[in-house]
């Protein structure tokens, strides 16, 4: 793959963005300046122009491919995140080892390898795992909900449950309860799964 103009137009084909609503960094995050946050980032996509963004129930995600030694592009996005984490904001690291393991023909042993020595170099670069959040995609919990689900999930379904607050394991749930029919109507076309699981929670 070439992340060359060809491949970032496509990029904006696809996911259907409109490059009139790209952005310059007109506003901050928790303990980052607008100029620090000019000089990290090229550009924002709907961003709040001049104001400052309340992030208490914003999970910052990024992910970093597992191809073998970091290029300096990765090192760059890692120390990103720490510097996003260390604002005060909450972060997430994800390291692609299906994504490696799938797409670039690496064996999964060699996979699992590389994955344990991203973590252990992203933590000595200065993450903190106990205020944020450093994981694999197969990380179990996560790989056995993508794959029950990755048959069925659409994106009205997604459209529609975007606003709720699932933060926390038992906003997750709070939430699940006060939308129980707006949920048994969106799924109400699936597999009998989830419906069961639906009806099933207290």
């Amino acid at each position: 793959m070439k992340f060359d103009e060809e491949y970032y137009k496509e990029v904006i084909k696809k996911y259907n963005y409109n490059p009139l609503l790209f952005n310059k960094i007109d506003f901050q995050l928790p303990g980052i300046s607008k100029n620090e946050m000019q000089l990290m980032w090229l550009c924002s996509y709907h961003s709040l122009k001049n104001k400052k963004v309340n992030c208490e129930n914003t999970l910052f995600t990024t992910g970093i491919g597992l191809s073998g030694v970091p290029y300096m592009g990765t090192i760059s996005q890692i120390i990103r995140a720490i510097k996003l984490q260390r604002g005060g904001n909450k972060v997430q690291i994800v390291l692609g080892d299906i994504d490696a393991y799938t797409g670039r023909h690496i064996s999964w042993t060699q996979t699992q390898h590389l994955k344990e020595k991203y973590r252990n170099f992203i933590l000595k670069l200065g993450f903190n795992f106990q205020t944020g959040i450093l994981r694999a995609q197969s990380d179990k919990s996560v790989f056995l909900t993508q794959a029950k689900i990755a048959g069925y999930f659409k994106d009205e379904i997604a459209d529609e449950i975007s606003d709720f607050d699932c933060s926390t394991k038992k906003k997750t749930k709070s939430t699940i309860k006060r939308n129980r029919e707006k949920l048994q109507e969106l799924l109400a076309n699936y597999p009998s799964y989830f419906l069961d699981r639906l009806q099933k929670l207290r």
